[in-house]
């Protein structure tokens, strides 16, 4: 039976639900990793201890590599992408793990697993001017847009590009940050983990002009976090996703999100001069290797110049 069939309402074994349960707090609590991580530990530990308890294993002690491999299997016979079963394999790899750290399982079979290869595509990324005309797009006046929703798209815009920073962290950015040091924020990231980020001059005078006109509003908030809308509640990471979406489609851009003005960051950084391991703390990288994936683009872009540039190219 496939494992993608199978509703969200057929029966788990219990003793699958509470060692998951237990894993999912220990991943908030203690290693204090993101909500969306922890929704995506849930989701694949559900799936793979519905299709275990289907075909009649009660109790993850049960499980051996036989198993796993059968489930895998399964994966990609319902048509799942390489990075999608890696993606599952990693938390069921952590699950198995926690449960002989807790001694519920005395092995754990995904050790031996093995771990394939994942074809990363290069991200993508806007050039420099393109950067510009979607900046530019939020600047220009519109019909629709108020002055306030003006100076705040553009205020994200030019925060996210200027730091890199991903959509949640720029959804946790607090009117005292930025008022406190407003050239250098100190962001959490992954895993609870500080980092300073650097805000230049656009992006500095971009969320003054934002919080000008967050105060002419006499918006009433009952936080203290820098991005709201109209009526004072906290932009989450949908409402950025759709705030960048919107200008890129103003400014004739496609498939633009946060994501793409991160790696923008990223790559016009290297192709400015920037050091690897500078990049790699300003994104908040736990190793270099997730960081080297810009350099391609940087080495594409160095090889078009010597392309147009060198008198025997």
């Amino acid at each position: 039976m496939p494992a993608s069939t199978y509703p969200e309402q057929s029966k788990i074994h219990p003793v699958w639900i509470a060692c998951r349960d237990e894993l999912l707090h220990y991943l908030a609590n203690v290693r204090h990793v993101s909500d969306h991580t922890v929704a995506g530990y849930r989701r694949d530990i559900t799936q793979y201890a519905r299709w275990c308890t289907a075909f009649g294993i009660e109790h993850p002690q049960e499980v051996t590599l036989s198993v796993l491999r059968a489930w895998i299997g399964q994966l990609s016979r319902d048509g799942l992408s390489r990075a999608s079963i890696s993606r599952k394999r990693s938390a069921i790899r952590a699950f198995h793990k926690r449960l002989v750290e807790t001694g519920v399982m005395d092995h754990d079979p995904s050790q031996r697993l093995g771990t394939p290869k994942v074809h990363r595509d290069h991200p993508d990324t806007l050039r420099r001017d393109q950067v510009a005309a979607l900046i530019a797009q939020a600047k220009a006046h519109g019909d629709k847009d108020s002055p306030f929703i003006q100076a705040r798209d553009t205020a994200i815009l030019e925060v996210l590009y200027s730091t890199g920073l991903r959509v949640s962290e720029l959804c946790a950015l607090t009117c005292t940050q930025v008022l406190e040091r407003p050239n250098v924020l100190r962001v959490m990231g992954k895993g609870r983990k500080e980092r300073q980020v650097l805000l230049g001059e656009p992006a500095q005078q971009a969320i003054r002009t934002y919080l000008t006109h967050r105060s002419a509003q006499n918006i009433s908030a009952n936080h203290d976090l820098l991005f709201i809308s109209p009526k004072g509640t906290p932009l989450d990471r949908s409402a950025i996703y759709r705030v960048v979406d919107k200008r890129a489609k103003q400014a004739g851009l496609a498939n633009v999100s946060p994501h793409t003005l991160r790696h923008s960051f990223a790559t016009h950084l290297l192709e400015g001069g920037a050091d690897l391991r500078s990049v790699q703390e300003l994104l908040g990288h736990d190793v270099l290797a997730t960081t080297q994936i810009y350099t391609h683009l940087t080495t594409d872009h160095i090889r078009d110049v010597h392309a147009s540039a060198h008198p025997r190219r």
